[in-house]
């Protein structure tokens, strides 16, 4: 080959070489610009307002929203030095309990308390934009746990298999729909959400409360799934699987847990209708946006939130 030929052909080559790298160059800014574009469409949420439900994995999800606040410099909602933990029992939370709370003028991000829930009240609180969100556990087994957890066979005299011959007796007494401390005890999800007792039995009313939840929450977990809950937690605000990483926190020993027969379940489950009725509704709104995702996806990050636990 002379070497008149040997330079086109070198010419040629570089030519087209370069030509690729231009293309690429190109095509990878696009791509690149695509990619930032996309992260900017699913921006980390900051304010949110968690509605604590007493025994149902909530303490475990507070803990992980403390983590992110503390790390993220968010400020969160502390009770005054006059209360604890809970915040308007046994009446409904009002925006004015937190006027003497540190960080009340900076503004709260976070709102994680066990209260009894006013939405209105907690916007006052939040301010717009905000994420709500809770958890929820079979009202049995959050039930058996709280009757453990609050001695609750002191305060109503007799054992949960005692308690329970009451209720099969039809011997329902005042007693046993009074609450330990103004606070635990009958449809204890229902309390927390806020419906007044006297629409317990009620069963249209419940249906219109779980409406109102409904439209106000922007997503209730199900504490017996837990790992998926997280999971679409983490996708719902824009976070990561390190940011939902947790420690189970207060969680009893098997061992310690009452074994109750079908027969007792299904005479608390009658009991506690109001609880199972919410139960039941977003158990299965949660089983509806599980379905929504792609369940390779789905597992895939369930076994990655497993991992780094």
């Amino acid at each position: 080959m002379s070497s008149r030929r040997k330079f086109f052909t070198m010419t040629i080559i570089c030519a087209f070489s370069l030509t690729c790298m231009i293309f690429l160059k190109s095509f990878n800014k696009k791509n690149s610009s695509f990619s930032a574009k996309f992260r900017l469409q699913c921006v980390s949420k900051r304010k949110v307002g968690f509605l604590k439900i007493h025994k149902c994995a909530s303490s475990t999800i507070q803990n992980i929203f403390l983590r992110h606040a503390y790390l993220n410099n968010i400020n969160v909602a502390v009770p005054p030095e006059e209360y604890n933990n809970y915040l308007g029992n046994p009446h409904h939370f009002e925006a004015k309990l937190l006027k003497n709370s540190p960080g009340h003028y900076g503004g709260f991000e976070m709102f994680l308390l066990h209260t009894r829930w006013d939405h209105q009240e907690v916007s006052k609180v939040l301010g717009p934009n905000t994420f709500y969100v809770t958890i929820l556990r079979h009202p049995v087994d959050l039930f058996e746990s709280l009757f453990a957890y609050g001695h609750l066979d002191k305060f109503y005299g007799g054992s949960l298999v005692e308690f329970i011959e009451h209720l099969e007796r039809n011997n329902i007494t005042d007693v046993l729909r009074m609450r330990l401390n103004g606070r635990y005890g009958w449809n204890q999800i229902s309390w927390d959400f806020g419906l007044m007792p006297r629409d317990f039995a009620r069963p249209k009313k419940i249906k219109d409360f779980i409406r109102s939840v409904e439209e106000n929450f922007h997503l209730v977990m199900i504490a017996e799934q837990i790992e998926k809950s997280l999971v679409i937690l983490k996708n719902s605000l824009c976070w990561s699987i390190e940011d939902v990483t947790s420690l189970k926190l207060n969680e009893r020993k098997a061992g310690n847990k009452e074994a109750l027969s079908k027969r007792q379940r299904e005479t608390l489950e009658e009991w506690l209708s109001a609880d199972m009725m919410i139960y039941k509704y977003f158990l299965r709104r949660f089983e509806e946006k599980v379905s929504e995702f792609d369940s390779v996806y789905l597992d895939q990050e369930v076994e990655k939130l497993k991992k780094s636990q």
